[in-house]
């Protein structure tokens, strides 16, 4: 998450700091308290599952993301189907070559 934007621009990437993006929720999301919260999550290029592991410490939920749902702080609960805003950082991107790579276009990358 941290590494990636730098991986991306020595790539020669054009576009090298997460996506910002409004997805649709796959799952339910609760009322949220009265701090902002991220949830690890996983995007597919329209909708964004939460990760059932949130815990600080549960390293194999983060690796497993591509990512973050932003919460508001006092948000609503949230139902499928509606929309928040999200940062993505490892979306697959189709290249001019055909390949997807996960750094960006870029014709340093190949």
């Amino acid at each position: 998450m941290f590494l990636l934007p730098l991986l991306r621009a020595a790539a020669g990437a054009a576009r090298v700091l997460p996506i910002r993006c409004k997805a649709r929720i796959a799952a339910p999301l609760r009322q949220n308290g009265h701090r902002r919260e991220f949830l690890r999550g996983t995007w597919d290029g329209e909708f964004v599952c939460p990760n059932p592991l949130q815990d600080s410490g549960a390293l194999s939920s983060l690796a497993a993301s591509n990512a973050l749902i932003d919460r508001l702080p006092l948000a609503e609960a949230a139902v499928p189907g509606t929309t928040s805003m999200s940062s993505c950082w490892r979306v697959p991107v189709r290249c001019e070559n055909g390949c997807n790579s996960l750094l960006a276009c870029s014709p340093n990358v190949h």
